[in-house]
């Protein structure tokens, strides 16, 4: 095999990887969304830095998680949010 259609492989399997991750948060949302907070806002971005999360919060999100993340702490963060709404 060339080096190129190795690289190309890759490339399939990590766009295959994040089509994945993003099936994955969307059939937990869809599963959990009468029990979500509408107004709740996540941030999944890029951008680490610690003023970016600042500005983030102070913009209005009630999480920010930076890239990669995982699907573990975002599905937690949604259990946290629905569970705070049956409190209420």
């Amino acid at each position: 095999m060339s080096l190129m259609s190795i690289l190309n492989i890759e490339v399939v399997n990590i766009f295959l990887v994040a089509v994945l991750v993003l099936l994955f948060v969307w059939v937990v949302i869809q599963r959990n969304r009468s029990r979500l907070l509408k107004d709740n806002e996540i941030l999944l971005t890029a951008k680490s830095s610690e003023v970016m999360r600042i500005q983030g919060i102070e913009a209005g999100a009630d999480a920010y998680i930076p890239k990669p993340f995982s699907p573990g702490e975002l599905l937690e963060k949604i259990r946290s949010f629905s569970k705070h709404r049956e409190d209420a």
